[in-house]
């Protein structure tokens, strides 16, 4: 960088030596999900990972914050529940759906979705100075069952007659 004087001559004689300094990013105003998965099936693990970039009002990622944690929550994006949270988003381990920023990115990269349906993201950080950001829509559909539960059991059990009572099954 060369600083000068604006008040030197049209030789510019008044050229300071050079400096380097750095310029660091402002606090950080928004978050920007970088990466999403678009579509998943539900009870199994997202295809891909969510990153999440912690940016200042400029759009310039962090690169020295390494504390600050992101939680992430899931929103439906049908008419009647736009912005609600929804019960069912999961991470693995059950640590928890935080992640903490590393040089100006949290990925999330073991989430499953156990219900059906169009969501978002919705990622924030903590309050006093809360910032917030969230994803495009994604579809989970539903996946292969995995489990076969009998939730009722047949009574009156014979021979070439009809049960009294059917059982039930449900797949998960």
């Amino acid at each position: 960088v060369r600083v000068t004087d604006p008040f030197a001559g049209p030789s510019g004689s008044a050229v300071q030596a050079l400096t380097t300094f750095r310029i660091l990013a402002a606090p950080i105003a928004q978050l920007v999900v970088k990466s999403y998965p678009t579509s998943g099936r539900a009870a199994f693990l997202m295809p891909s990972p969510l990153v999440v970039l912690a940016t200042d009002r400029f759009g310039n990622q962090d690169l020295t914050d390494f504390y600050t944690v992101i939680t992430v929550g899931l929103s439906s994006t049908a008419a009647l529940v736009t912005n609600v949270p929804i019960a069912g988003l999961s991470v693995l381990p059950p640590s928890g759906v935080t992640a903490t920023v590393s040089a100006g990115v949290a990925t999330f990269n073991v989430l499953y979705i156990d219900k059906i349906g169009t969501f978002t993201f919705e990622c924030s950080t903590a309050a006093p100075s809360q910032v917030t950001g969230r994803s495009g829509p994604f579809t989970v559909t539903i996946g292969d069952p995995f489990i076969l539960s009998v939730t009722r059991q047949p009574v009156g059990a014979a021979v070439n007659v009809a049960l009294k009572v059917a059982p039930k099954f449900v797949l998960f």
